[in-house]
């Protein structure tokens, strides 16, 4: 566990790391964990084990999937309404729909371009 925490392999977890992981779960995770239902603990045994309230989260627990990349969406999109700008410049689409269009698009363009920098480790504390 304290290696997973730490992202260093199990073999470096040293013995006071370990011991310190071993209090911190025993002392706070498992009592709020077990007043909020999600296991049970017996003292006892020495066991944990999951209620059916903890069944309903782990769909939760899951790695998030990063099929759609936003940053590179809100581009697109801020491009796609840069090209309508364009046109309404160009009397292409009408003038109303087109500012509509630009002023979001830019938003998004401005949110995208912060997202990816933040992402990239280029922004820390966005």
């Amino acid at each position: 566990m304290v290696a997973a925490e730490t992202d260093v392999e199990p073999d470096a977890v040293s013995q006071d790391e370990q011991k310190r992981g071993y209090i911190a779960l025993y002392q706070t995770h498992i009592p709020h964990l077990e007043e909020r239902g999600i296991v049970t603990y017996d003292g006892d045994e020495g066991t944990v084990s999951l209620t059916e309230t903890a069944e309903e989260l782990i769909p939760y627990l899951e790695p998030a999937s990063r099929s759609v990349r936003w940053p590179q969406l809100y581009v697109i999109l801020a491009i796609g309404g840069s090209g309508l700008a364009l046109a309404s410049i160009l009397d292409a689409v009408p003038v109303e729909l087109s500012l509509i269009t630009l002023l979001s698009l830019l938003i998004l363009l401005l949110v995208g371009v912060t997202d990816w920098l933040r992402t990239s480790g280029v922004l820390h504390e966005i």
